[in-house]
């Protein structure tokens, strides 16, 4: 009996689900301790963003990178959609 081979693209898509969403946990724990400790320069370094001026009056916070997280999450969509269609509509 041989495998599918749309059954590895789904595995090696939630890796890089998987993966990509570790990233940007790390990520977005660097934004909040960075919030917490209202010191942005590491941050603003790291992922080449503005920093929030010395005075600042209204939002200070830079742009919190998201790419990783889009990336995870369209990883995992399409790996659940060609599981999803590999169930249903097996090659015979």
């Amino acid at each position: 009996m041989k495998r599918d081979n749309r059954l590895l693209i789904v595995m090696l898509l939630f890796a890089v689900s998987l993966i990509s969403l570790a990233i940007q946990a790390v990520i977005v724990n660097i934004y909040v301790s960075a919030a917490v400790l209202g010191n942005w320069t590491y941050f603003a370094e790291t992922f080449s963003v503005n920093p929030p001026g010395k005075f600042c009056l209204d939002y200070c916070a830079p742009h919190l990178p998201f790419v990783m997280g889009w990336i995870g999450i369209a990883a995992f969509v399409i790996g659940w959609i060609i599981l999803a269609r590999v169930w249903w509509k097996p090659r015979s």
